[in-house]
């Protein structure tokens, strides 16, 4: 059947049209569990045995049908073809855990922006989209903890053995109180680098003692810090 070029624009149009229609029935004959009925595990195992379509095509079907179902908004303006099937395709793949209540917030707005648009622009302004959101997820998502562990245990002789793992700015810190509170008698010290460092940490542990309202800290050259 020989088509001119606008009977074949309406013609996909309208096929469209069609098709939103037949993934909104068949998410209402998910929904009336009506496919169990028939011994299908469930809705695209159905319809991959009875309407002769593969596996993922059965699926595109009931999510496209799922999707359709939760945003009426989109619904009808698929069924109206004032979205066309991949601009409804774009929208879908915001359909994403994460951004389900931002999406839901924002669908009607989005959809209005979306429909004079072609694929392109959809595509382009779904990325948009998606880029703010991330950024507002991110804004109000909680801080994340700092990763700072201590762990130390006696040994035999009394000597306090330990291990730390300290985030960048935690390690900061403690450089610059080390680097504080190290000391150099001159040539007649005869301490090595970590065993000085080692008597700064004391100093530092002492100093802190000596001066907290509830600490009784030893006595020991403190430091200037």
């Amino acid at each position: 059947m020989p088509l001119t070029a606008p009977e074949l624009i309406a013609a996909l149009a309208q096929h469209e049209q069609q098709a939103a229609v037949l993934a909104l029935a068949v998410r209402r004959l998910e929904n009336a569990g009506t496919f169990g009925e028939h011994g299908a595990v469930n809705s695209a195992s159905w319809m991959a045995d009875n309407c002769r379509m593969s596996l993922s095509t059965a699926r595109s079907w009931v999510h496209r049908g799922r999707f359709l179902d939760r945003f009426s908004v989109v619904a009808d303006a698929a069924v109206a073809h004032s979205l066309s099937a991949d601009q409804v395709a774009a929208m879908q793949r915001l359909n994403r855990p994460k951004y389900e209540q931002l999406l839901s917030e924002s669908i009607a707005m989005l959809t209005e922006v979306l429909a004079p648009l072609d694929v392109k622009g959809t595509v382009t302004s779904c990325a948009l989209w998606r880029q703010k959101a991330d950024a507002v997820i991110d804004e109000t998502a909680p801080p994340v903890d700092k990763e700072r562990s201590l762990s130390m245990s006696r040994a035999g002789d009394g000597a306090l053995l330990g291990r730390f793992e300290l985030d960048d700015a935690a390690g900061t810190e403690l450089e610059k109180a080390i680097a504080t509170a190290v000391t150099f008698e001159g040539d007649d010290d005869t301490r090595t680098l970590a065993e000085r460092q080692g008597d700064a940490l004391f100093d530092i542990a002492a100093f802190f003692n000596t001066n907290h309202d509830n600490g009784d800290g030893t006595g020991r050259h403190l430091p200037h810090i």
